[in-house]
């Protein structure tokens, strides 16, 4: 008699979220568990219900590397310098999370259970990018904060719907294009 299986939840919710995008909220949790060479009843002891498990695997998680904007700009750093990586792994977040909360949204799940923060993920990166624009004298920081998160919700929409077919430039060339199209002087006030 073999050893059954263990189930990680890592495991676990990445191939439900595959499952999901792939067929849809009605995709039956059976064919999570053939992917996972598990029964249908060990994904729903660990996961509780389907909800929950699209809830979990749907969920965008946490932004990575905002450590960055919790620090003041260094006196002798230029702002396009550290938003240019924070910008590529911010991306990649929003590229990953646009599809499930597409998706979450129109199952008519509670997206305020799939969001893991208060506020929810891409409302605090534009606080968050915002307030740290203020901070390094950006000026109008929160509508350039707003503009940079939107383009790139804007892009991993696109990409969702239409793949390749529907962005014109390979990820690297869109940052460093909105970067350079965003103003970032830090010297006077507007008119």
């Amino acid at each position: 008699m073999t050893r059954p299986r263990t189930l990680h939840d890592t495991q676990l919710y990445r191939t439900a979220r595959e499952v999901f995008l792939e067929q849809g909220p009605g995709a039956p949790v059976k064919e999570i568990a053939r992917r996972l060479e598990v029964s249908q009843a060990a994904v729903l002891q660990r996961a509780g219900t389907k909800t929950k498990l699209m809830l979990k695997a749907l969920c965008p998680g946490t932004p990575p590397s905002l450590d960055v904007l919790f620090s003041p700009l260094a006196q002798d750093a230029q702002v396009i310098d550290v938003l240019a990586p924070l910008c590529h792994e911010l991306l990649d977040f929003i590229t990953r999370s646009v599809p499930g909360l597409i998706l979450a949204r129109g199952a008519n799940l509670p997206l305020d259970e799939l969001a893991p923060t208060d506020p929810p993920p891409h409302l605090a990166l534009r606080q968050v990018l915002g307030q740290w624009l203020h901070q390094a004298g950006v000026r109008g920081s929160w509508g350039k904060a707003e503009a940079l998160v939107s383009a790139m919700e804007a892009r991993a929409l696109n990409l969702y719907l239409g793949g390749d077919a529907f962005v014109d430039k390979d990820a690297k060339a869109f940052i460093t294009d909105l970067l350079n199209d965003v103003d970032f002087n830090t010297a006077g006030s507007l008119p």
